[in-house]
């Protein structure tokens, strides 16, 4: 399963979040994902798990609105569950190529001992600010799967314009004969 939930007032707190790092946001975008019925309905009773981040930071976005929100919604959090690294295949890089042009591959590793000791079957909740092409979500899931989660859904606070372009023409696609 796949939620995505936002408004116009929490992408603008994530991109205040995202590219001035600040902080102070975060209990807002909290606390309005927290009154929304849907959402703690979707979340509860599921292990909530942060996407890794791909920039490095001192303090990581991501991970301070999933532990914030676990503990609003009394949920159940696990952090660093993965390691990840991400690799350009782009062969050769010439040096005018921008940079949405290139490829990459992510390679997630589940982290074994902190995973262990949950059930497989249990609700594992992959947490992400912002979804654009769904790519890394779906490393990150594939990664769990292969070492026998069955119940993996995903989360998302924001989601990009590009991403929401194509939800609605993947939606015009599939019900073009409702």
């Amino acid at each position: 399963q796949l939620l995505l939930h936002t408004d116009s007032k929490i992408s603008e707190y994530l991109k205040r979040l995202k590219y001035r790092d600040d902080f102070s946001v975060i209990q807002p975008i909290i606390s309005q994902i927290a009154t929304n019925k849907k959402v703690r309905k979707f979340l509860e009773g599921g292990i909530l798990v942060a996407i890794p981040p791909t920039q490095k930071r001192d303090v990581q976005p991501v991970e301070q609105l999933a532990k914030t929100l676990a503990v609003k919604l009394s949920i159940n959090y696990i952090t660093d569950a993965f390691s990840c690294e991400i690799v350009d295949t782009t062969k050769p890089i010439p040096k005018d190529q921008r940079a949405k042009n290139r490829k990459y591959i992510h390679y997630f590793v589940p982290d074994t001992k902190k995973l262990e000791e949950i059930k497989r079957d249990a609700k594992i909740i992959l947490f992400d600010d912002y979804y654009d092409t769904g790519t890394t979500m779906k490393y990150a899931a594939n990664a769990l799967k292969d070492i026998g989660f069955s119940n993996v859904n995903i989360f998302t606070v924001g989601y990009t314009k590009a991403a929401k372009k194509r939800f609605i023409q993947n939606y015009k696609n599939t019900h073009q004969n409702d």
